[in-house]
């Protein structure tokens, strides 16, 4: 019981660490996009090339926060499972047959 326990204990600390991550990476996104949409309206206001940076990072945020807060079907916790428990009896396989 006690290893469970701490099993889900390290599960919590784990998934608060991505929240966090998926936090601050949004604070940098907004705070670049707002900087460089100022200097982009201020040295070239008829060619809006902010938002090249814009999509790109944005596109990449979004996928962030839908793993993050596991709204993608075919990366939830089922799926982790199931890669780790297949990368474990992989690497026993090669112990065993070194052994």
């Amino acid at each position: 019981m006690e290893n469970q326990d701490k099993t889900k204990y390290e599960q919590a600390v784990k998934r608060v660490e991505q929240i966090k991550g998926f936090y601050v990476n949004l604070t940098y996104f907004t705070f670049i996009m707002i900087t460089s949409l100022i200097i982009n309206l201020v040295i070239t206001p008829s060619y809006l090339w902010f938002l090249y940076p814009f999509w790109g990072w944005g596109i990449t945020l979004l996928i962030h926060g839908l793993v993050v807060f596991k709204k993608l079907p075919f990366y939830n916790e089922e799926w982790e499972q199931k890669k780790i428990h297949q990368f474990y009896e992989e690497e026993k396989q090669k112990i065993n047959k070194f052994s």
